[in-house]
């Protein structure tokens, strides 16, 4: 599930081996996207986000049509589960040596309903999804707990409908 790329293959020949180290203190890691990896739990019933735009572009019959290049037409159920799996992708990590991993925050989950215009940001907290915030903050502390360090992507193209409804 999680990307991993070698740097090893960064010698100018096969008989110079590479002798520049990683300055101190660098750290290993993944990236992900949420709307990429999070959907496609094998028993959560909450995985799935609808409330993404794009989710409903994905799933838009317009964009689904035999010949789409758009998309492959494979459902968001089909992903990999992050969501679900996230501690068990967390213990691979940690066996793989990472020491960082920047994941994005699906808006449209912990806000899946408008805010009310001009709501000042230090009242935001009142319009959360608190299951939605209980699970990043799970996923933080599992990363935390495993030696790795969070790294956010505060937004990574998705939206919540409501943005563009509104």
């Amino acid at each position: 599930m999680l990307l991993w790329i070698s740097l090893f293959a960064c010698t100018s020949s096969p008989e110079t081996p590479l002798t520049r180290a990683f300055p101190e203190g660098f750290r290993f890691g993944a990236a992900t996207a949420g709307f990429q990896v999070e959907m496609g739990c094998p028993t959560r019933t909450d995985c799935v986000d609808p409330n993404s735009d794009w989710y409903a572009w994905v799933t838009d019959p317009r964009i689904l049509e035999e010949d789409s290049l758009y998309v492959t037409g494979q459902t968001v159920e089909a992903g990999p589960g992050m969501w679900e799996l996230f501690e068990e992708d967390v213990a691979r990590m940690q066996a793989d040596g990472m020491t960082a991993f920047r994941m994005s925050l699906e808006w449209s989950r912990l806000f899946p309903e408008a805010v009310p215009d001009g709501t000042p940001v230090t009242e935001m907290d009142a319009f959360a999804e608190p299951a939605a915030v209980a699970r990043y903050q799970a996923m933080f502390a599992a990363l935390r707990a495993a030696g790795i360090e969070p790294v956010v992507t505060v937004n990574h193209y998705t939206l919540p409908l409501w943005v563009h409804d509104g």
